[in-house]
This record gives C-alpha cells, structure tokens and sequence, in this order.
C-alpha cells in the first residue's frame, strides 16, 4: 500500500499500524500478513527466498528478502524504518 492509497481507504497515515513478519513464504507467517493486511495493518512479508518474495508481491503484499541469519541485514532494517513508518 503507498501512501496515496491510506486516503482512498480512509486509513489515516498516524493510525496504520505497521508490522515486519518473517517467514512468509508459507504456514503461519503466510496466513498472518495476509489476515493482518486484511485487517488494515501495513505488513511487511519477509521470506529467505527472491522467488517466494516475488509471488507475495503478486498477491498484494510489500514483501522484503530477509535472511534473519545476517546481522547487518536486521541492523539495516532497523535503521531504516522509520523511512517505510510513522511508528
């Protein structure tokens, strides 16, 4: 979802709630960023493979690769986020 999109939804920017879940490539993480976007929440699907990445993007989602093993990816992802939220 871009920014443009909160004001046809009627979700303000300050109200939506953001989330990073890992391991969406299947199972619970899959259900849970689909159910949560559903909900309103802003989801970031993360997953180890481009491939997984690329068919979450297909089905709506803002899907990242993550490999959770690298520290300097999550040190990254920390430093960045306020780029991507307001929260």
């Amino acid at each position: 979802m871009r920014k443009g999109d909160w004001v046809k939804t009627g979700i303000k920017l300050m109200e939506q709630k953001s989330i990073l879940i890992t391991g969406c490539s299947s199972g619970i993480g899959y259900d849970a960023a689909h159910r949560l976007q559903a909900e309103g929440w802003r989801v970031f699907a993360s997953c180890r493979k481009a491939d997984d990445v690329a068919r979450l993007r297909t089905e709506g989602l803002e899907s990242v690769r993550i490999d959770y093993s690298r520290t300097v990816i999550i040190n990254l992802l920390r430093e960045h986020q306020s780029e991507y939220t307001t929260q």
